[in-house]
């Protein structure tokens, strides 16, 4: 049987701060808290949720914007101050360039 080791303060700073697996789970997690939120509070005339493109495009930068606010937060609890400050200007960075992508018009080819 495998001891578990315990973190000590220098080994804790050195875990990584993102993963890609955890910033799937909280894309997901900011995506779909989003949808089912909005799609609740935003009902058509038949008084079931609506699912439209604004919503979808706003549950993406959510969750988008989630990632970046738990690599910050991870970040802040350990201490590297550099890496959360880069990781909340790259949230920033990375969710305008999102809204800008999704805000471009689809072209039909010809």
């Amino acid at each position: 049987m495998m001891k578990k080791r315990k973190l000590t303060k220098k080994s804790a700073k050195r875990q990584p701060v993102f993963t890609l697996s955890g910033a799937a789970n909280d894309f997901v997690r900011g995506f779909v808290s989003y949808s089912a939120l909005a799609a609740l509070a935003k009902r058509g005339k038949t008084r079931l949720p609506v699912f439209d493109a604004a919503l979808l495009k706003h549950a993406t930068l959510t969750g988008a914007a989630l990632v970046a606010a738990v690599a910050a937060g991870k970040a802040v609890e350990r201490g590297n101050y550099l890496t959360a400050a880069l990781s909340a200007a790259g949230g920033v960075v990375g969710v305008y360039a999102l809204d800008r992508l999704l805000n471009q018009p689809f072209q039909e080819e010809q």
